[in-house]
């Protein structure tokens, strides 16, 4: 208890706190103990520049520019771990430690020391898995840190999945004096789900920073799609999409907050993210419209260890007419993992003659009780209900029930769901990973 107390006071700005006295005083006939201690303090410390070591491919300027501190401010623990975790939040270090010297004669801007070991130039990284939504998957990696010797990062990424296969090409500059990071993207992504065989190019350019609860991206992405129906059939008349190949030049905006507890395993907080887009017929663009989207998650703690998660989904394209030529990939459809359990993944939206066409509107929410017997392992139930509509007068809500166990891994959440999907009348299994990230 008392050398709780010390890491309490070590925690802010008394940087070289001690113990000055500490006592206890044993009376064996009473069979008590007075405890009693007397903290010295010490100066109150500030932080001061960076001084690094560990650098060798890159250049220190990465850390300087992603750092969130500020030099005069007051010693925290947690600003140095922010710190911490943002350098390991970049492609070049595998390890970051943050320290200060506590030398109670010299507490103004004490330099903050930064020691760091940085990852090989190049990465190959494989995997399998299977997730319910998209089936089984392999995945390969490939990624170069230092391009052009000026830790310029290449990344490219290919994951074949039975119902998706998915390709990612990305050159990125290092972060600059803002922390924002400049890259240039290509990418191409094939999906067959519900009777749609659905193909989208994409090639854009990006400016995006991260911190620990911030993330904003400005974006300029040109959408090239490709819509086929697999089965062939005559599209019927009350459907938004046309078949065949559409364009859209688009400027978006993203930002996303994080206020939680704990990253991995929150047990109280909020999670917020908003999107926005605008496209202009004649741009590099078939149709003039405007997307909206919007996701929000909150956390409330029940007693010593339940927790409540409650979950909200709103996306619009909004046009002046009829949204045929939009990208279907910028439209809506829901169903599955994250979404809508008991229905297949994308399995909800304009549904006809067995295939699900995407829609201009969507509105997701879901309530889920966890239950927590031990501090790894626990249960659930839920209740999901969402719906994807052409016409928000004719939407139809899904509807779905369920119960699942719980166990926090390593790296989050492993969530084991059996949910029933009440319209469809079907049962259906759902497993995935839950990350506040």
């Amino acid at each position: 208890a008392k050398n709780a107390g010390l890491a309490t006071l070590q925690q802010k700005k008394y940087a070289a706190a001690r113990i000055a006295d500490s006592e206890a005083r044993i009376d064996p006939q009473a069979q008590q103990a007075d405890l009693s201690v007397r903290y010295d303090s010490g100066p109150a410390f500030t932080l001061g520049a960076l001084q690094i070591t560990g650098t060798r491919r890159y250049p220190e300027s990465i850390i300087r520019n992603v750092s969130p501190l500020i030099v005069g401010e007051p010693y925290d623990v947690d600003r140095l771990l922010a710190l911490q975790r943002q350098i390991q939040n970049t492609p070049y270090f595998s390890n970051a430690i943050v320290a200060i010297d506590d030398d109670p004669a010299h507490p103004d801007q004490t330099p903050v020391k930064v020691q760091v070991t940085e990852f090989p130039t190049q990465r190959i990284r494989t995997g399998v898995g299977y997730g319910t939504d998209t089936g089984a998957q392999a995945e390969g990696r490939y990624s170069h840190y230092n391009v052009f010797n000026r830790a310029y990062v290449f990344d490219s990424q290919l994951r074949l999945e039975q119902k998706r296969q998915y390709g990612l090409l990305s050159l990125a500059m290092p972060p600059d004096s803002k922390a924002f990071v400049n890259s240039i993207n290509t990418a191409y992504d094939r999906t067959t789900l519900e009777g749609i065989d659905l193909r989208t190019q994409q090639v854009g350019l990006k400016r995006a920073r991260n911190s620990d609860n911030y993330d904003t991206t400005y974006s300029l992405t040109y959408y090239r799609d490709e819509l086929v129906q697999e089965n062939g059939v005559t599209l019927p008349a009350n459907t938004i999409v046309t078949p065949g190949k559409h364009r859209a030049l688009v400027p978006g905006f993203a930002w996303s907050r994080r206020n939680v507890d704990n990253p991995i395993f929150p047990r109280h907080g909020n999670l917020l993210t908003l999107e926005a887009g605008l496209a202009l017929k004649g741009v590099l663009t078939d149709q003039s419209f405007s997307r909206l989207y919007g996701r929000f998650k909150q956390f409330v703690p029940v007693g010593k260890r339940d927790i409540v998660v409650l979950r909200a989904e709103l996306g619009g394209v909004f046009t002046a007419g009829r949204a045929g030529s939009v990208p279907a990939s910028l439209l809506f459809r829901t169903g599955g993992n994250d979404s809508v359990r008991g229905y297949s993944y994308q399995s909800i939206g304009n549904e006809q003659n067995g295939t699900v066409y995407p829609t201009k509107y969507l509105a997701v929410g879901s309530t889920e009780y966890q239950r927590w017997f031990s501090e790894n392992w626990g249960a659930a139930v839920f209740y999901d209900m969402g719906a994807a509509a052409d016409n928000w007068s004719n939407k139809t809500f899904y509807h779905g029930v369920g119960t699942g166990a719980r166990w926090r891994s390593p790296v989050g959440t492993l969530n084991l769901d059996l949910a029933y999907g009440i319209q469809k009348r079907q049962i259906r299994p759902h497993i995935s990973l839950g990350i506040a990230f």
